[in-house]
């Protein structure tokens, strides 16, 4: 404090659109933002990290104490955002089944930068 200086962070982050209109690919499309970007700026902002991912990755996410979760919300001056490219995001239930779970199989979405009907809408 006595130097004044500020502390941020730089996310790195896709913007997911649903496939189609179908709920299921609309919900995917925020699943989508809350495993890319809502993983590092919710517990920054709200001391946790998305419902979504709580829901879905379960006992295998690390949870925050009341310290950690008190220490981490508004724990930075500025937040940049390097955004490269946006997928267009499906609903994916098939791949709670998979044998290893990663990131993305957690999301539950297929998501994919090919174009729909040959030109994004």
């Amino acid at each position: 404090s006595s130097q004044r200086g500020k502390i941020g962070i730089t996310l790195v982050s896709h913007w997911y659109e649903p496939a189609t209109t179908a709920k299921a690919d609309v919900y995917a499309s925020k699943r989508g933002l809350d495993f890319m970007f809502g993983w590092y700026m919710n517990p920054l902002t709200r001391g946790k990290y998305p419902k979504s991912m709580r829901t879905l990755v379960g006992k295998r996410l690390p949870k925050f104490s009341k310290e950690e979760s008190r220490e981490l919300k508004g724990s930075f001056d500025f937040l940049g955002l390097n955004y490269y490219s946006s997928y267009y995001a499906a609903h994916a239930p098939h791949l709670r089944n998979a044998a290893q779970p990663t990131i993305q199989t957690d999301s539950l979405i297929n998501a994919t930068c090919k174009y729909i009907n040959q030109f994004p809408n």
